[in-house]
């Protein structure tokens, strides 16, 4: 298990390079800076014009027991649910496979506020940002 976690440019570098998925019919695949017509097409289904990937895994970016993650992934559901929060299952993979994949949620209509709230609740340094018609993008919980 990793100790340290590591400096916030290798960590964007390895945020950046993961492949987002959201599991919708077909499976979506967002890069953060490319925009997407389909997840304009998935937020204007959900009459959203915002939304955000979450996810509640490896807190504090340190690899974490799977028992663990899975866990903070039902707690981060059942926080979503007390929000009264939609959401569409998302998988994060990281294609140098330095990382276990990921479970989360894209949540259409979360405020950029609320998303940030919500991933530093669950320990999370960043989470991906997604407007209609813009490049989703990283956004960090601090600093």
């Amino acid at each position: 298990m990793t100790t340290m976690s590591p400096d916030r440019k290798t960590l964007h570098a390895a945020y950046t390079e993961a492949e987002y998925w959201i599991d919708a019919e077909p499976p979506l695949r967002i890069a953060i800076g490319a925009p997407s017509a389909a997840l304009d097409a998935i937020l204007a289904h959900h009459s959203a014009q915002q939304g955000a990937l979450i996810t509640a895994a490896n807190p504090g970016s340190r690899i974490t027991p799977e028992q663990v993650n899975a866990a903070a992934h039902a707690a981060l559901l059942a926080e979503l649910a007390q929000r009264q929060h939609r959401w569409l299952a998302t998988r994060s993979i990281d294609p140098a496979g330095q990382w276990p994949e990921e479970p989360g949620v894209f949540v259409p209509g979360i405020s950029r506020e609320q998303a940030r709230a919500v991933a530093a609740l669950f320990g999370q340094n960043a989470f991906v940002w997604c407007r209609a018609t813009r490049a989703p993008r990283l956004c960090w919980t601090a600093g």
